[in-house]
């Protein structure tokens, strides 16, 4: 299962925080931010799980899902600024420079949840033979 605790209090941050100091953007309640965080968090969960199994190559996976995903939290923001009445955005150029701001967060955070401290898990990088490291289970030869 997915943890969207972290990302959705981080996006909630940076959004409530951009939309406070951008002229362009009236943030009115705190609850409004937290829901649109949320949704954020949702896509962005779906669209990582999706484009996992899809691109092989790292550097083109980080590319493509980096701007798929700042396209969509743009859009995902103009949409919302709609939707509610207390988060407003005037102008195409806050929603992409808080959208940018998103996406730049999310994607440090999630490349510090993929280099988190091991679980045990022989399939991951951490306990290749030969590296070093082992965990206890393993019988040392």
């Amino acid at each position: 299962m997915v943890s969207l605790i972290g990302p959705v209090l981080l996006y909630t941050a940076v959004i409530y925080l951009m939309a406070r100091y951008l002229p362009q953007t009236q943030v009115k309640d705190g609850g409004i931010v937290f829901v649109i965080a949320v949704v954020i968090a949702l896509l962005n969960v779906g669209l990582s799980f999706g484009m996992r199994y899809t691109i092989e190559d790292l550097m083109t996976f980080f590319t493509i899902t980096f701007f798929v995903r700042m396209i969509l939290t743009v859009v995902a923001l103009i949409l919302l600024a709609r939707l509610f009445n207390g988060f407003s955005l005037r102008g195409f150029w806050s929603a992409v420079l808080i959208g940018f701001a998103v996406t730049i967060t999310g994607t440090i955070y999630d490349s510090l949840r993929q280099h988190d401290y091991p679980t045990g898990d022989e399939n991951r990088p951490y306990f290749q033979e030969g590296d070093g490291r082992s965990n206890s289970s393993q019988s040392s030869q």
